[in-house]
């Protein structure tokens, strides 16, 4: 069950934070980077999810859901 929780966590904490990416990625884009009157910003989420190191955020992401479940419910 402690497994089930934290696994569950760690899914959840991914979600949240799929969720969160395009609104900083939105204030990344106002404030730090300011495009030109003429240039673009796209979004193409099939490349984005193409690139190793948004894999890796990933699962980092949910590792660290995962393990601060398990501590927590473990140590009861």
């Amino acid at each position: 069950m402690v497994y089930l929780k934290s696994l569950v966590a760690g899914i959840v904490a991914v979600v949240i934070a799929a969720a969160l990416s395009p609104i900083v990625m939105g204030i990344y884009f106002f404030i730090v980077y300011r495009p030109g009157r003429n240039e673009a910003v796209g979004w193409d989420p099939t490349s984005f999810v193409k690139q190793p190191l948004i894999w890796a955020i990933g699962m980092l992401i949910f590792v660290a859901g995962f393990v601060w479940e398990f501590r927590l419910v473990h140590s009861k």
